[in-house]
């Protein structure tokens, strides 16, 4: 297979649908070594701002000088960009073979009489097995759709982040914000802490309960804590207070003060990592730095 085959291959799985649930990602996945049980992962599930809150968290760890897998969809100038390592796009060689192990073990699948694994479930599958050949140091997994039933739901991550959440995909999420917000906190794992973006008391309140009910321990990044001191269409600059920790004249390139407000998720999540010891103590200058690059088209 290369890679116009490879392309080719999971363009034509779109005919499969998008099947929320996790039996067969679940197969596809112990027949390639579970790749996702090796791997210290980040999970972001929430409504907006998932991916502008995705790429301030790798940033600010590759600049802490780690290396940094990244999985968000959909893409907007070429598929590659979908699975990424130090902001650089999954090569076209790389791609190719680890979608043709992943069509391998679905050929396997197939065999033992299971479905078809869905587009998503593929990409998702091959972003693991890419992230674990690669070793990096911790991967930063973006929520396809809800998060109770997605396919990343499989993966046993360090910490979990839950964006803004509002009325999206009510056929599949509920009509309410509450049961959106229980799906979306359906990522949440036993013992395993969770960030909250400051919200509505009715999505703050359903997180809560789950988080209680598994022993997450939970942060909520509250939206009174960003002061934006300026901005004008060339960025911002905005002072921010996380977990009692001031700081001051941080410049963002992204735009809209609702950038604040996932930064300081972002940022919230990287303290709770140094504070668990899962990273160094951090380097404020390149800390400052690292927010002041990242970018999301």
């Amino acid at each position: 297979m290369d890679y116009k085959q490879a392309r080719s291959y999971i363009e034509n799985t779109s005919k499969f649908g998008s099947k929320l649930g996790l039996d067969n990602i679940r197969i596809l996945l112990k027949l390639l070594g579970n790749p996702q049980d090796k791997l210290k992962i980040i999970h972001v599930a929430g409504t907006n701002g998932k991916g502008s809150t995705c790429s301030y968290i790798s940033n600010m760890l590759i600049y802490q000088g780690y290396s940094v897998g990244l999985y968000t969809s959909p893409f907007l100038e070429e598929f590659n960009e979908r699975i990424r390592i130090d902001n650089q796009n999954i090569d076209d060689e790389s791609l190719t073979f680890v979608i043709t192990k992943v069509k391998d073990c679905i050929d396997e699948m197939l065999l033992q009489g299971h479905d078809h694994p869905t587009e998503f479930e593929i990409i998702t599958a091959a972003a693991y097995v890419y992230f674990e050949q690669k070793n990096v140091d911790f991967v930063v997994l973006e929520v396809g759709l809800g998060g109770r039933l997605d396919a990343t739901n499989t993966c046993k991550p360090v910490v979990c982040a839950i964006t803004s959440i509002s009325l999206d995909h009510t056929d599949y999420l509920g009509n309410s914000l509450e049961e959106i917000a229980r799906e979306k906190g359906g990522i949440i794992k036993a013992n395993i802490p969770v960030v909250l973006y400051g919200q509505l008391k009715a999505v703050e309140e359903t997180i809560r309960q789950i988080c209680d009910s598994k022993n997450a321990e939970l942060y909520i990044a509250h939206s009174d804590k960003v002061e934006v001191l300026n901005q004008s269409i060339y960025g911002q600059s905005i002072n921010l207070e996380i977990l009692d920790q001031k700081y001051t004249d941080i410049n963002l390139k992204l735009l809209g003060k609702h950038q604040g407000k996932n930064l300081s998720v972002a940022l919230t999540l990287i303290k709770v990592l140094e504070e668990k010891g899962l990273i160094s103590r951090l380097n404020l200058k390149k800390l400052y730095q690292s927010i002041y690059d990242t970018r999301w088209p």
